[in-house]
């Protein structure tokens, strides 16, 4: 414990310390005061004119609007919002009358858009205009969505034990839907999140990178190693220290954040159905616990990239190269993850996934139709990073002590 105190107190003496820290916070306050900056609404004039309300302003004007149609998405509802749309629209225009009743429909409208104009060469039947959209549509939309979305599966998928696993999650999510007011907003606060959760990831690896690589540079080491406990222990809790930063900046920057966002935009938004966000979701969950997914995803991002740039600092002699390719190792992945994996269940995007930064992804992981086959076992997506960030985690803290236990000059 001591050798460990020793190691926490000489980190709280570096300025860089706090600098990375400090940087990440007031990034943390931008990307959450960006969110309700950017946040937008439509109001009704008395005349009938639309005005659009932006900033704070926005939130309980459209707060106030989802409240009138909030709870389960029922059929008869869905229903209700089509004649409502198709009244208000002028065909020979082009163009919405717009008033209350019509603003208030416009998110049940929103989910009966999409089955028709998102993925449309699944459809049934694909409508060209809006005054041309059969009440089927609504009447039976739950079942209209179940068969488009078993029809994706089959298209995305050759094997049988994937297009099985992702049917059987599809039955499984509870209909109808349900919405609560403000839910939209967090759309884009977890967007955000998950920007942010890499800015942590980038401070993170600044302070991990050099952990063990500064003191070979220096030629500290050489003296740490003639003492009792300047190999084994000190590896052991040099990799504690770096793990310790990144747990606690990626707590006080998630706190700040989310702490941020529930207090302008609420939290009733978050018992809101993950498949308001997008209807093709497989997850049977709720907009809090996929906000509940996205925190473990990233924490374990954390710890297990932190694992591998400790392995690295370990590894390497200077602390220069060792931030320069701690770095690149991160944007590299992202970059190439975005190229390289998008197709769902793909090998290219399991391979991307088992990297342990792939837990930022989470939220677009849980509303993919991602199954992976792996052998004979096929995993929904959301689960791999979380299983192999804890696995590489593991694997790379028994793998750096080796070898700064080892280590030669």
């Amino acid at each position: 414990m001591r050798v460990l105190w020793n190691e926490i107190r000489k980190s709280m003496q570096m300025k860089n310390t706090y600098i990375y820290a400090a940087v990440t916070l007031a990034i943390t306050i931008f990307f959450a005061g960006y969110c309700v900056f950017v946040s937008r609404a439509e109001d009704v004039n008395a005349d009938g004119s639309l005005t659009i309300v932006n900033g704070s302003a926005a939130i309980p004007v459209q707060k106030n609007t989802d409240r009138s149609l909030s709870g389960q998405v029922t059929e008869e509802k869905l229903k209700n919002a089509l004649q409502t749309v198709q009244e208000h629209y002028d065909k020979t225009k082009d163009e919405f009358v717009y008033d209350k009743e019509f603003l208030n429909c416009q998110r049940l409208f929103g989910i009966m858009n999409e089955v028709n104009y998102v993925y449309p060469e699944f459809n049934e039947e694909t409508y060209d205009s809006i005054d041309q959209m059969s009440q089927n549509m609504a009447d039976s939309y739950y079942t209209v969505r179940a068969e488009k979305i078993d029809k994706m599966i089959d298209a995305f998928y050759t094997s049988e034990g994937q297009k099985q696993k992702a049917k059987k999650m599809n039955e499984k999510v509870k209909v109808p839907f349900s919405y609560y007011e403000g839910y939209g907003f967090w759309n884009a606060a977890l967007e955000y999140y998950t920007i942010l959760l890499v800015v942590i990831l980038i401070a993170a690896a600044l302070f991990a990178a050099p952990i063990f690589a500064q003191d070979y540079h220096s030629g500290a080491d050489l003296v740490f190693r003639t003492t009792k406990y300047g190999r084994k222990t000190l590896g052991v809790c040099r990799f504690i220290v770096a793990q310790l930063y990144g747990i606690i900046l990626f707590i006080l920057a998630s706190l700040l954040f989310l702490g941020i966002c529930t207090f302008f935009f609420g939290s009733e938004g978050l018992q809101t159905s993950i498949q308001m966000m997008t209807i093709y979701a497989l997850a049977d969950m709720t907009y809090g616990q996929a906000l509940g997914y996205v925190i473990v995803g990233g924490l374990i991002s954390v710890i297990g990239t932190i694992s591998m740039i400790a392995f690295f600092s370990a590894k390497i002699k200077s602390p220069i190269v060792s931030v320069i390719i701690s770095i690149a190792f991160i944007l590299v992945w992202k970059i190439a993850a975005m190229l390289f994996s998008s197709s769902a269940g793909s090998v290219s995007r399991l391979f991307f996934m088992t990297f342990p930064m792939s837990g930022t992804e989470m939220i677009h992981s849980l509303t993919a139709i991602s199954i992976f086959k792996l052998f004979h076992w096929y995993i929904w997506e959301p689960y791999w990073p979380i299983l192999t960030g804890m696995f590489i985690s593991m694997v790379f803290f028994f793998i750096t002590v080796y070898v700064y236990e080892r280590k030669k000059y």
